[in-house]
């Protein structure tokens, strides 16, 4: 039980260290794509449309439904 409990209040330290890996991993690139001659308003469109396919199949597969309307006929 206290292994279990340990490991439960890990998670929040290594989710926080794994984002920030990534965010050093993603400036870097950034930081690569801009000196090579890259746009950053095509990074932006690139960022936002990887987050619209990151986002939307979530969306869709959790089955977000919307509360039927409660008028009475």
């Amino acid at each position: 039980m206290g292994i279990k409990l340990f490991l439960v209040g890990l998670a929040p330290f290594a989710a926080m260290v794994s984002l920030e890996c990534l965010e050093v991993g993603l400036n870097t690139l950034n930081k690569a794509a801009t000196s090579k001659g890259t746009s950053s308003f095509v990074l932006v469109v690139y960022g936002n449309a990887l987050g619209s396919l990151i986002l939307l199949p979530i969306a869709f597969f959790l089955n977000c439904s919307f509360p039927s309307s409660t008028r009475s006929t």
